[in-house]
């Protein structure tokens, strides 16, 4: 089974991990951008406590002696094809 999670730099961590520990699956994909609007969390100490970090962003930010490690495979797609490159440019410029 395989388990898509779309959006995933903003999802809760357990929401993440509900489906695939239930689901048994044998391959999960985490699509998203860290760099956007994290994991919403109200309560100060859960914040603290890390729950303000999604699997996602954890997993993008492993090096790859980390990865090896943990038997992840993460790929980072290097071209956007969600805007002009002129818009692009201007947000980074500002």
């Amino acid at each position: 089974m395989q388990i898509i999670v779309d959006e995933a730099g903003m999802c809760h961590e357990p929401k993440c991990l509900v489906p695939i520990i239930a689901s048994k699956a044998e391959q999960v994909v985490l699509i998203g951008d860290h760099m956007q609007l994290r994991p919403i969390i109200k309560c100060k100490e859960a914040a603290e406590l890390g729950m303000d970090t999604s699997l996602f962003e954890r997993y993008a930010l492993m090096d790859d002696s980390e990865n090896l490690k943990t038997n992840v495979n993460c790929t980072m797609l290097e071209k956007q094809y969600r805007m002009v490159n002129y818009l692009l440019s201007f947000d980074s410029e500002k």
